[in-house]
């Protein structure tokens, strides 16, 4: 064996020590770890969103007030109530609205008290240009009739928009009974949109029980914008200071959809090192569904010391995701949607331009997210569970090796929650939960990661990974100072994440940390953001800073 065999037989061992299959603090290469911290930045923001869509919700008023009628008004004997053109009503809905005014003397008062019971309840559920009237008729065989007039859509028009947008965002939707939850849906697929804010006026049409619906926008923009950000994210060893530039492009196709890229490196310029990643999305709406593709790629390059040699030890992560989810139901104070998605990971590792094929696997899997999001007190309350499986597909890795080794069909269970409170003083309360199970081993690209920015804070350049775990994040923010130039907010956190034992050699580890800092928002244009951070609790063995300090500079364009 040549003195090169026997130097990369070491280094290959070395290596996978410190590996998350060797090491016991299951750590996780560096780029793995950017690209798990990508998806919990993802997490975070999609839960931001779920708690914007409810708070930007219209909520229906409806009128409660009925007339007062004097006691000696001629009453009329009601042994049945017929419904005629009502569509929307089931059996059970009808018999609930007309048992209190059953096997009684009705007077005129009370027979309009039941029409304006049954319109209201209409209104409710959303069908705000329909009512109940009380046609003519002969009240001597004891019956009742009530006529529905259910109001229906004539056209929608959008402002300054194809016609092909209209079908894209309201399909099928002329000539059906007019449901301002379908309108209130295509009015936030458009309002996903940063080039404008679209409104709802309602018209009445060229024929009776018909309406208008007109869509205009508000305050225009250029359907272009840019995003360019500083921070300190980074990691020493590939580059602690970047920059990111990002555009969007909404709808060029004329479909409501939205195009995004954005591009990320560090700055510092070495070719020992770096740190970089791409990432491209189109969301396409239609009615109720949304269809959304992802392409994420990420590259780490630091060196690598063994016997005195400087080797390149480089890391490429690339990520696609296609995900599918409708809206299942929605009212004036919560929602749920439903997910599936198709996800695609390949990873590569190599040392010394050899691949080391136990940290480059290639990954399918099918998800299924239910999202639930609810307004509850004083706040908004998230839910989201999902369960994912490994597949043999598009060149997943077969499971060839040792028994306790890391699974490509694999299983995974996982739960996000979050909830935000808003005190009268002005003092917002955020707190946020993941946590993570699966009875498999899994490649470090599906493992959870605690330790960041994005799941505990206070631990910069230090995380632990396991297949099970979770963590728990809470935050105060409170704003100080309101100026001419924008709003200035406090920020106080405390987290705490936790890594379960398995039969796979993963050992228990806890961490907890804390940060408190500055926020500045600037007229929509700049937000900045200064932490300063502590680690609290953590394994001896993983010796974070004693204080870290994290800013983030970004403007949009």
């Amino acid at each position: 064996m040549t003195k090169y065999q026997i130097m990369w037989r070491l280094l290959c061992l070395s290596l996978f020590m410190i590996s998350p299959y060797g090491y016991t603090e299951n750590q996780l290469f560096p780029s793995t770890n950017e690209s798990i911290q990508f998806e919990q930045k993802q997490r975070l923001e999609s839960e931001l969103i779920q708690r914007n869509l409810l708070e930007k919700h219209n909520v229906i008023t409806v009128d409660d007030t009925f007339s007062k009628h004097g006691q000696d008004e001629i009453c009329f004997p009601v042994d049945k109530i017929q419904f005629v053109g009502a569509t929307q009503l089931t059996s059970k809905t009808q018999t609930q609205l007309t048992s209190p005014y059953l096997k009684r003397c009705l007077t005129l008062g009370e027979i309009h008290k039941l029409t304006k019971h049954v319109t209201n309840y209409y209104i409710e559920q959303g069908f705000i240009t329909s009512q109940a009237i009380i046609p003519e008729q002969d009240l001597s065989s004891h019956h009742l009739a009530l006529q529905m007039i259910e109001g229906k859509i004539e056209t929608i028009e959008i402002d300054n928009s194809p016609e092909r947008l209209v079908h894209q965002i309201f399909p099928y939707q002329q000539g059906k009974i007019l449901n301002l939850r379908d309108i209130e849906q295509g009015l936030e697929q458009l309002n996903r949109l940063s080039s404008a804010k679209y409104t709802i006026d309602i018209q009445p049409g060229s024929q009776n029980s018909y309406s208008r619906i007109i869509i205009h926008q508000q305050g225009k923009k250029w359907p272009i914008t840019g995003q360019l950000n500083f921070d300190n994210s980074g990691m020493k060893a590939t580059g602690k200071q970047l920059i990111t530039g990002g555009l969007t492009v909404d709808s060029p196709l004329g479909f409501g959809e939205q195009w995004s890229a954005s591009a990320n490196t560090d700055m510092d310029g070495s070719t020992s090192h770096h740190n970089r990643y791409i990432v491209a999305n189109v969301n396409v709406p239609y009615g109720y569904w949304s269809y959304r593709y992802q392409f994420y790629r990420n590259s780490t390059l630091q060196p690598f010391y063994a016997s005195g040699q400087q080797y390149r030890y480089e890391g490429k992560n690339t990520n696609q995701q296609f995900d599918v989810s409708r809206l299942i139901y929605r009212d004036g104070k919560q929602r749920l949607t439903l997910q599936g998605s198709l996800k695609h990971k390949n990873a590569r590792t190599q040392l010394a331009s050899q691949t080391l094929s136990i940290s480059s696997p290639t990954l399918t899997s099918l998800s299924f997210t239910p999202q639930y999001s609810t307004t509850l007190g004083q706040g908004y309350f998230t839910l989201n569970p999902a369960a994912e499986w490994g597949i043999s597909a598009f060149g997943a890795s077969p499971d060839t090796l040792a028994k306790d080794s890391p699974r490509s069909h694999y299983r995974k269970f996982s739960l996000s929650s979050s909830y935000q409170y808003f005190f009268s003083n002005g003092l917002t309360y955020l707190t946020s939960f993941y946590s993570q199970y699966s009875p498999d081993n899994l490649y470090g690209i599906e493992r959870i990661s605690i330790g960041g920015q994005y799941s505990v804070r206070g631990y910069h350049e230090q995380s632990l990974s396991g297949n099970r775990g979770g963590y728990w994040r809470n935050e105060i923010n409170k704003g100080i100072a309101n100026t001419a130039i924008g709003q200035l907010r406090f920020i106080g956190a405390l987290d705490y994440g936790f890594i379960a034992s398995d039969k796979y050699h993963v050992e228990h580890d806890t961490l907890a940390g804390g940060a408190v800092g500055l926020s500045f928002t600037g007229n929509s244009l700049i937000y900045s953001q200064f932490l300063l951070s502590k680690p609290l609790h953590y394994p001896s063995q993983l010796k974070p800073d004693n204080w870290s300090a994290y800013w983030s500079v970004s403007f949009s364009l």
